[in-house]
Formats: structure tokens, sequence, C-alpha cells
């Protein structure tokens, strides 16, 4: 293998160097540095598992950054028990972006009134997150209502109430639940809550977090 020894490469001409042409490999010994660097691209790991370590001049575990990804899922409405005998999505959208070990989501569902929701009892959950949250019950997530409307009350719309999501420990489901203001009792949501009678039946929206491991 050849050795080039230099303290300095300048240009013929102008300010640009070429090094190699596309789909060559350099290689720079550890520890090497490469000071006031400009690139104009992407950078691109030999492996999946590389990362930056960010805002440290050492390899420190909790700075490196070595997952990001954004995309978009698709929420579904999921009994316990059984299944629909049909469930007709009139808008059912989700994105997320996720960073590090922590996923940021936004989603809205809505059914219309061709739906048939026999055949199923029980809770109902939102299904479908791109990541399985941690195992970790403390690092539980959340999820706040951006939009709620046309789903049939039987209790979990009694007198003042705060709606709340969140997701549990090795999940991929969000469970939805109301809190009555008074009593402070809680009920989830169930099939019997489900409307299927106007053409834009159980809007929900939710923006929300948890954590991966």
């Amino acid at each position: 293998m050849s050795e080039l020894k230099v303290n300095k490469i300048s240009p013929r001409s102008g300010t640009d160097v070429t090094l190699g042409d596309s789909g060559d490999t350099f290689t720079l010994g550890s520890g090497a540095n490469i000071a006031g660097l400009t690139l104009s691209d992407n950078i691109l790991f030999d492996t999946a598992s590389k990362g930056i370590y960010l805002g440290v001049t050492s390899a420190t575990a909790s700075n490196l950054l070595d997952d990001y990804e954004e995309g978009t899922w698709t929420p579904e409405i999921t009994p316990a028990t059984g299944s629909f005998s049909s469930i007709v999505y009139d808008n059912t959208h989700g994105e997320y972006t996720k960073i590090g070990n922590m996923v940021y989501f936004v989603m809205f569902i809505r059914t219309t009134s061709a739906s048939n929701f026999s055949g199923a009892s029980g809770n109902i959950t939102i299904t479908g997150l791109p990541f399985t949250s941690s195992t970790v019950t403390s690092r539980a997530g959340g999820a706040s209502f951006t939009d709620f409307n046309r789903w049939t009350d039987n209790g979990i719309l009694d007198d003042a109430i705060t709606l709340n999501a969140y997701i549990g420990s090795s999940s991929t489901e969000i469970v939805l639940r109301s809190t009555e203001t008074a009593s402070s009792s809680g009920s989830s949501f169930t099939v019997s809550n489900l409307r299927d009678t106007d053409a834009t039946d159980n809007r929900i929206g939710l923006t929300g977090f948890y954590f991966t491991d």
C-alpha cells in the first residue's frame, strides 16, 4: 500500500481540492482530527449502529445520537375481545419523528356510518404505533387530545371530565381514558362508546411522545 505524507494540500487553482472519485473510500486513523471541515453532502456511515457525539470532545455515551427517523404510521381502533364486523375509516393518519430513544407522534382517526361494531367487546385502544415502548414502566408515554367529537357517552362523558391517553410499557398501543373531575374515578373507552350514525363519527386526534429501549 502506498503512503503519502504531506503537511498541506492546496488546489492548483481556485479553492477546491478533489480527493478520489465517486465510490472511493478514505480511512482516517483513530484519533485523527480534521479542523474546519465543511461538507456539501450527507454523512453516510458504513454500519447502521454508528452516530455522532454532540457537544463533547470525547466519546461520551450520553451525548451519542445514533438514531433518527421520520415517517408515517396507520392508527387503528382495536377492541380487547373479538373483532368488528366492519370498520370503515373516513380518515386515518399518523406521523412520527424518532430522535434517539424518544418517539414523537401525531394521529387522527375518523370513521363512517358504514361501520358495524358488532362482534367486538371490551375496552378499545389505538394500535399501530411505529416502535415498541420501553420495558421500564416509569418511562410510560402520554398524549394530549387535539380533536374529540361524535362518540357515544355511556359513562365516559358524564359530568365534568378530563380525557387522557397513555402508552404503557412494552406496547405499541394507546390507552384511552376519561376521569371525572369531582370523584377522580376513571373509565376506559369501550366498544359501547363507538358510534356509527353519521358520515364522520368517532373523531379523535392525539399528539404525544414515548420512550423506547
